[in-house]
């Protein structure tokens, strides 16, 4: 693919046949809390239950943070409700502060919210009240760990062990004799002359005639036609 479309270098990470698996668990975790909650803006403060149903969701996203092995540290929560002008078909959403729904002062900075996101999304604003629509949500990440990359010295001598074999390859219409190379045994700074293989447990990395792969300091192969190098 990339000698076709010509984009270099080709990038092999250590471990490309499980990168997808590996993205995943190092991922932030995630959860959302849904509930039905129509309301004015105006009117909020007016009913006993004037705190936004988000409000006690705390303690169930927190526990469910803790049970993704999550500590309280690297756990966020924030809080959104659809909002649209009253009696409107539409809505869109806006991050609100529970504890401070009520309040006068909360009220018109949200309605000055409302009205500024409803005219830089839909190009007007209306003099009119501001409804709390149809669903409101609290959202649970948690911060998964730092992962430290490998950041190693780029002048490593290739080890003599590190081609395992030889075999022959089929390279632009011939056979040739081409050497393996055991990946766990490259170093950051080797450099690997194609045609060559090179073998690990999750993957197969090939590279063809004219080209060059070379170890970086993340341990990924970098792989470039050698015009290029």
């Amino acid at each position: 693919m990339a000698m076709l479309a010509g984009c270099y270098p080709v990038i092999v990470p250590p471990t490309p046949g499980v990168l997808s698996a590996l993205g995943f668990l190092y991922s932030d975790v995630k959860n959302e809390f849904a509930q039905t909650f129509v309301r004015t803006i105006d009117d909020a403060d007016r009913r006993p239950d004037r705190r936004h149903p988000d409000a006690g969701w705390d303690a169930t996203a927190r526990a469910w943070l803790r049970e993704e092995g999550i500590e309280e540290r690297r756990q966020r929560l924030n809080y959104e409700a659809d909002v649209r002008y009253f009696r409107q078909g539409y809505e869109f959403s806006l991050e609100v502060d529970p504890d401070r729904l009520g309040s006068g002062s909360a009220q018109r900075s949200r309605r000055a919210a409302s009205a500024s996101a409803h005219e830089r999304i839909y190009g007007f604003k209306l003099d009119q009240p501001v409804e709390l629509g149809q669903s409101t949500r609290g959202r649970a990440w948690g911060g998964a760990k730092d992962q430290i990359c490998r950041n190693l010295r780029r002048k490593a001598p290739m080890p003599p062990a590190a081609v395992v074999e030889q075999h022959r390859a089929y390279f632009d219409g011939s056979f040739t004799s081409v050497n393996v190379y055991d990946r766990t045994r490259l170093r950051a700074g080797n450099r690997v002359r194609g045609p060559a293989i090179i073998a690990q447990m999750d993957a197969t990395t090939v590279i063809h005639p004219s080209h060059t792969g070379e170890v970086d300091e993340y341990l990924s192969i970098l792989i470039k036609p050698d015009k290029a190098s």
